[in-house]
């Protein structure tokens, strides 16, 4: 199945885990660190929180009251992390791929985002918080004053791993709407938004690819026919995991454009 190649302005990443940021970032089309490239989501409200936080300007994204600290009872929104193993290269020398779960780590039931990379345990969290916060305010200003800069955008959502055992989409409906909210706040960009969603029923890097609306685009594939381990060509993994080899072909067919070439 061959695609033309698109390209755009600006990409971002809108989760639900980091990997997927790792791998956009491998094959080119990462300009700096986004709002959810290192967080992460259980949820697929999750994914609707952040396409409205877009046109909300993440209106109390961080407020301190509303970080937790990560309890099973969250821990078990995201799911069973045993599945990296399956993707991981030279697993022998890596170390157990699992949620950090540390004392500091923290979730924000409001937004349905878990941070596992952004506090350590040794210093209070509330004397981390507004480091963490700036950091991410600045970063989510950047992704704005981006959008409002480009005349395109992409947006990424890649469904967990182990999403595929469930065998959920996103609501089609739903998905629409946010878009349209979106680019009604911006009507003279463009603005896209891919899907890679999972099934078991796809093979030998095939998938289906069906227009939900005018570049809303959901790609099914199976996400267990990821690259060998010995494959070295760092556009097919995401830090130490094999990537699909469907969602690579994709990717392969999405290139930026020269507007922000010197960032």
């Amino acid at each position: 199945m061959s695609e033309t190649v698109k390209k755009y302005d600006y990409v971002l990443y809108l989760g639900k885990l980091c990997h997927g940021a790792s791998l956009v970032n491998n094959n080119g089309l990462k300009l700096f660190d986004g709002p959810w490239d290192w967080s992460g989501t259980g949820k697929a409200d999750g994914i609707y929180k952040r396409i409205k936080a877009l046109y909300k300007d993440f209106d109390h994204w961080f407020d301190y009251r509303d970080f937790v600290p990560m309890k099973p009872e969250y821990a078990a929104e995201i799911g069973d992390f045993t599945w990296a193993l399956r993707y991981k290269k030279d697993v022998a020398n890596q170390p157990q791929h699992a949620p950090v779960c540390k004392e500091v780590s923290r979730y924000n039931p409001k937004t349905l985002t878990y941070y596992y990379h952004d506090f350590f345990d040794n210093q209070p969290v509330e004397e981390q918080f507004p480091a963490f916060k700036e950091k991410y305010l600045r970063r989510c200003e950047r992704c704005r004053s981006f959008i409002e800069a480009a005349d395109s955008v992409l947006l990424i959502y890649m469904s967990h791993l182990a999403d595929q055992k469930k065998d959920v989409r996103l609501d089609d409906t739903r998905v629409v709407s946010l878009i349209k909210r979106l680019r009604e706040k911006y009507p003279s960009k463009t603005i896209d938004l891919y899907m890679f969603e999972h099934s078991p029923n796809f093979h030998d890097g095939n998938y289906i690819r069906s227009v939900l609306d005018i570049g809303i685009i959901r790609y099914i594939s199976n996400h267990d026919e990821v690259f060998p381990e010995n494959d070295d060509d760092i556009r097919h993994r995401a830090n130490t995991f094999m990537m699909p080899k469907s969602v690579c072909k994709i990717l392969e067919h999405i290139e930026l454009s020269d507007k922000f070439k010197m960032i």
